[in-house]
């Protein structure tokens, strides 16, 4: 009986985290004497195309990162579906502009439309990223939570383009970009 009252508070407690996730944060500047790499040439691209605008304020509108399968029955969610066309659909340059949205779900899935490109500099746009404290909420299937991008991005490139000394120093990084209890629950997520 409690392990069934253990598993409705966390189902309860990540419900309220996403219906949470959707105020929009703000950034915390404690990070400001850290040494980031010169990341200047991600800023310079062209606009998007008028084509594509519609597409981006779609995604922005629903404003939830889907994963492919979503719900009971596993099912590709319209969201997705837009995420895949704006990954076919989108220049590079566009995706790098779309890393600086005012939508965290956009850049969110730009970031995820860039990790599938080649000749991308992923541990640059990482990097840029680190302060980004903006929060999103996301679907994996039917379970829904929320992040944050700048540890969404840190936890890919664990897997991609950071070592483990590397990493471990940027969520040190990341950890002054939180207040102390909320960060206290966010490592143990991560």
């Amino acid at each position: 009986m409690n392990s069934i009252r253990t598993i409705l508070v966390c189902i309860l407690i990540t419900h309220i985290q996403g219906l949470h996730s959707c105020k929009q944060r703000k950034n915390y500047s404690l990070l400001k004497n850290v040494e980031i790499s010169d990341t200047s040439s991600l800023k310079v691209s062209p606009p998007i195309k008028q084509s594509n605008t519609a597409l981006v304020d779609e995604i922005a509108f629903c404003n939830r990162v889907d994963s492919k399968f979503t719900g009971y029955a596993g099912t590709t969610s319209e969201q997705y579906l837009r995420f895949e066309r704006l990954s076919k659909y989108t220049t590079t340059d566009e995706l790098i502009e779309l890393l600086n949205n005012k939508n965290a779900v956009v850049r969110v899935y730009a970031f995820m439309a860039l990790q599938d490109r080649k000749n991308i500099n992923l541990k640059r746009i990482i990097l840029e990223h680190i302060r980004d404290t903006m929060s999103f909420a996301s679907l994996q299937g039917c379970m829904g939570s929320h992040s944050y991008i700048n540890l969404h991005f840190l936890a890919y490139g664990k897997y991609c383009c950071l070592s483990e000394k590397e990493f471990k120093y940027y969520m040190q990084v990341v950890s002054k970009c939180y207040p102390k209890k909320e960060w206290e629950f966010i490592s143990w997520i991560y």
